[in-house]
């Protein structure tokens, strides 16, 4: 999902929650307080946890399957006006780089091997506590 996507999926639930809530309360409610009201959490904390679940579940899959042998691939030749020169594998490294943690490729496959400590660093990852209401 793109992130125009995931912005656009999220201010909706945002909307629809509030706009629900509004209409149950007759009162304004802040997001962060509605979420906490409601043990939710936003859109796209959801989608970036799964995002990084998927990724450790692959990561820890066998060499044979589809999913891990897709993630190194490099895409050959060049593409169209428009459309984006990164690959998904690309955008998950910058991102992991960019949360502090420092990982390349090769040592977030080592890290996906231990389960528990894959869960605490999609934990630090997913914090919502910076994710804007």
């Amino acid at each position: 999902m793109s992130a125009f996507n995931c912005k656009a999926a999220s201010f909706c639930q945002q909307m629809f929650t509030k706009d629900c809530r509004h209409t149950l309360a007759g009162q304004n409610i802040a997001n962060r307080e509605l979420w906490r009201q409601t043990s939710q959490e936003p859109v796209l904390t959801q989608l970036r946890r799964r995002k990084w679940n998927w990724l450790g579940h692959t990561l820890r899959s066998n060499d044979d399957s589809i999913a891990k042998q897709a993630l190194p691939w490099t895409p050959q030749g060049h593409r169209n006006i428009g459309r984006l020169k990164n690959t998904w594998k690309r955008d998950l490294e910058k991102e992991i780089w960019t949360a502090c943690f420092r990982y390349s490729w090769r040592k977030m496959e080592t890290a996906a091997q231990d389960r528990a400590g894959w869960r605490q660093i999609v934990c630090g990852l997913c914090y919502s506590g910076s994710d804007k209401a």
